[in-house]
């Protein structure tokens, strides 16, 4: 029996949705408050393990990404979420659904830092969405806060 671990969540937006992100899962799950039902909307269910096998996807289709570790993620008012990859992947990641809200046919994208290379990012965890909408704030757990502007 495999045990699949999620290490963090956040609510959409609108607070209808709370998403859970992985530990050990490998994907990243949607629960929605109104019916309670929990579904896959991104991630292979294989974490990544080397740069070679990091992948963000392809565009439209979530579930070919691979995901790994998420110690921070928060969800903006177009619903795009930003969430951390951190003790493997040192990167920070965008989550967008498709034009009709789908996550399911969303985008995963990496924004900032190179898999498996700490010299930009040594371990992302938390992360907060200034009330600009546009400004990420990225705590490291080597005491570092790192401020991206998204355009």
């Amino acid at each position: 029996l495999t045990r699949l671990l999620y290490e963090f969540m956040c609510f959409s937006y609108d607070k209808t949705k709370i998403f859970v992100f992985p530990n050990s899962s490998g994907d990243i799950q949607m629960i929605d408050l109104a019916t309670g039902t929990m579904t896959k909307v991104a991630g292979t269910g294989t974490q990544h393990s080397s740069a070679s096998n990091y992948t963000d996807g392809t565009p439209g289709n979530p579930f070919t990404a691979t995901l790994h570790q998420c110690e921070g993620a928060v969800c903006d008012a177009k619903g795009t979420i930003y969430f951390t990859d951190s003790a493997k992947g040192k990167t920070i990641r965008m989550f967008t659904p498709d034009a009709n809200g789908d996550y399911s046919k969303g985008t995963i994208k990496t924004i900032v830092g190179n898999p498996y290379d700490n010299s930009i990012l040594p371990y992302p965890n938390g992360i907060a969405l200034a009330a600009d909408g546009q400004t990420l704030y990225v705590v490291d757990n080597g005491g570092k806060l790192f401020k991206i502007t998204r355009e």
